[in-house]
């Protein structure tokens, strides 16, 4: 009799939502990134590869959802991250590279598990702008490219039991022709304030990025990220 109580309270629980939404689905994030930046530029002319921290304190970022409760008509979420980067060529110490990156992301989705589990699908449209600049003996190239990637879009969040913290993660990635993108966000976020109206957490994690833009006005570019970032979401 004991354990039949057990599986039905268990049951009884895991049924009912974690937390309903406030008065509406709306996440607002703000944060920024400390991060490590390897990259590599080539084109006809010339060919550089750099290994170094960025230049630049802070890389800001901003994470905005919103989601609501009609049938079969997608949830959005916007997000803007921009950083600037410059470092020494490996092979001398005079010469540069400088390039700056924005990427504004517009992303549709479907919340397909709503629980102390939550599971996010979609698909999103990544417009990546990047300017970069290569100094070096007797040669100066400057070029600024922009594509629009496509990326399957996959998240989730556990929000763990009788606690404030709930652990996430999120995925964006595809590959297509000479063009390669993937970016993993991982993340522990602590409910600082709860409201009637809204709530306020702090978050803090890891985010890695590999970029490869291929034949692009006769350069390929690519660069990978490491980062650590911090930031505040308020949800109404």
């Amino acid at each position: 009799m004991n354990i039949l109580r057990c599986m039905l309270l268990g049951a009884a629980v895991f049924s009912v939502p974690a937390k309903a939404d406030l008065l509406y689905g709306v996440y607002a994030e703000a944060g920024a990134s400390f991060q490590k930046t390897d990259s590599t530029a080539e084109s006809s002319s010339v060919s550089a590869s750099v290994d170094g921290m960025r230049d630049s304190d802070v890389s800001p970022f901003l994470n905005f959802k919103i989601e609501h409760p009609v049938p079969l008509v997608p949830n959005f979420r916007f997000y803007l991250d921009s950083f600037d980067y410059s470092a020494d060529l490996e092979s001398a110490n005079s010469d540069t590279i400088d390039f700056s990156s924005n990427e504004k992301v517009g992303t549709f989705y479907y919340e397909i598990l709503d629980n102390y589990i939550s599971v996010d699908l979609g698909l999103s449209i990544r417009q990546i702008k990047t300017d970069f600049s290569i100094q070096s003996t007797g040669i100066a190239k400057t070029d600024d490219l922009t594509v629009l990637l496509p990326t399957v879009y996959a998240a989730a969040e556990f929000a763990v039991p009788t606690t404030s913290f709930t652990l996430g993660a999120e995925y964006e990635g595809l590959s297509f022709d000479d063009n390669d993108y993937r970016l993993l966000r991982a993340y522990v976020a602590y409910e600082l304030v709860d409201f009637v109206a809204a709530d306020l957490s702090f978050k803090v994690g890891v985010i890695s990025r590999d970029v490869v833009l291929g034949d692009l006005g006769g350069v390929d570019f690519n660069y990978k990220t490491d980062a650590v970032f911090s930031s505040v979401q308020v949800h109404f």
